[in-house]
């Protein structure tokens, strides 16, 4: 059981850390790319897809048997 939930824990992990690197790119070219047309609602957009992307990895947590 316990190197289920090591298992469990790594996964969580890595996909905090892959949204987490995803979000800090695209924060940095909103941030320093004048070329791109960056708008409230592109901003919106990405910041609901963020939300989604949590609830599933909230949903997979639950699920997790640890």
């Amino acid at each position: 059981m316990a190197g289920k939930w090591k298992e469990e824990r790594f996964s969580i992990a890595s996909a905090l850390l892959r949204g987490s690197k995803f979000r800090r790119k695209w924060v940095k070219d909103i941030l320093n790319n004048d070329d791109e047309d960056i708008h409230k609602n592109k901003i919106l957009k990405f910041i609901d897809s963020w939300i989604k992307h949590l609830n599933d990895l909230r949903e997979e947590i639950i699920k997790m048997r640890s």
